[in-house]
């Protein structure tokens, strides 16, 4: 499920700590999971039914099944000296500290912001870290000092 919980437990006191995990949304939450599977079949079937020509059936339903896959695809997660990133099947970001104004750690995640308040683009611009339940407590403990010593409290 995760990297390895022994790198969490010394990411508090080494100095180039490194905590990586893999969500898996199909293992926290399988009734949305599958919602969001269903849903992209049925997207796929409903831009087949428009009888455009294949290369634009395929591009759209490429796309539909895209923004759908955060809820039925694995996130690889990575905080380190360097900052954060996500990849997916669908691609990666990543964020250097500098970029980042503003951290909120939640019980199953932290979202990571450019923006040092909350803001309505914070959907798109900010970058969220879902825990896997079963690592939630050592992954908030050991990415807690790696957002201090940046300045991020949480």
């Amino acid at each position: 499920m995760t990297g390895g919980l022994a790198p969490l437990a010394a990411a508090s006191a080494a100095p180039s700590a490194v905590a990586e995990w893999t969500y898996r949304p199909w293992r926290e939450h399988p009734a949305r999971s599958a919602a969001g599977a269903l849903l992209g079949v049925a997207l796929c079937a409903a831009i087949v039914s428009l009888r455009e020509p294949p290369f634009v059936t395929i591009v759209l339903s490429i796309a539909a099944v895209g923004a759908l896959a955060p809820l039925f695809v694995a996130a690889h997660c990575r905080v380190d000296a360097e900052g954060v990133a996500r990849g997916g099947a669908t691609g990666a970001s990543r964020r250097r500290w500098e970029e980042i104004r503003r951290a909120t750690l939640r019980r199953d995640g932290v979202l990571l912001s450019p923006a040092a308040t909350p803001r309505w683009l914070d959907s798109w611009r900010a970058l969220w870290l879902p825990f896997p339940a079963a690592d939630r407590d050592a992954l908030r403990t050991a990415i807690r000092p790696l957002l201090e010593r940046h300045g991020l409290a949480g």
